[in-house]
């Protein structure tokens, strides 16, 4: 299994259920095991390939955000992965299961069902910032790879190279049109 190269205006969370995933970006190549949670920025070229030899399974989300703060801190911290067991895996794993299951249903034609996906969305999005603002401390501007103690952060970032090399930020990425 492989996907061509590829780039969208979303953010893509990504999560690998079986196997290996190799996912090739401008600033380098990721590799997501099961359970790892991978997020690309909007406007990352990227492609993806089974890793392994076996069978590969993943579940995908694009998603934009309009919420400012939120944004900055996605697009700061550039495309990178939530190994399994890093707490914002721990974090958002129960919730994105959950999201996968209710995609396996008929869509809701009641508001109440359909408040109640948005509930699951806004659960991610909750785990999102949750994960980077553990992962990432506040008083840095751009993420480190490490946590500030020295400890790995259980995330494998590439926005510091990124940044180094002048696209961090938004990266000029259109806000939603209204």
């Amino acid at each position: 299994w492989s996907y061509p190269r590829h780039g969208h205006r979303f953010f893509e969370l990504n999560c690998v259920l079986e196997g290996r995933q190799i996912t090739w970006t401008e600033s380098g190549e990721l590799e997501q095991g099961t359970g790892d949670l991978m997020v690309v920025a909007p406007g990352e070229l990227h492609a993806s390939r089974n890793g392994g030899g076996g069978a590969m399974a993943y579940a995908c989300l694009h998603f934009d955000c309009d919420d400012v703060a939120l944004r900055r801190m996605l697009c700061s911290a550039g495309t990178l992965v939530f190994e399994v067991g890093s707490p914002g895996a721990v974090r958002l794993a129960p919730v994105f299961a959950r999201l996968v299951e209710a995609s396996r249903q008929p869509p809701a034609a009641d508001l109440a069902g359909r408040l109640s996906s948005l509930s699951l969305l806004c659960e991610v999005l909750s785990g999102l910032a949750a994960g980077y603002a553990q992962a990432f401390p506040a008083s840095s501007s751009l993420p480190p790879p490490s946590a500030p103690d020295g400890r790995d952060s259980g995330l494998r970032d590439r926005g510091a190279d990124r940044a180094a090399a002048g696209r961090g930020g938004d990266r000029g990425v259109d806000p939603p049109s209204r």
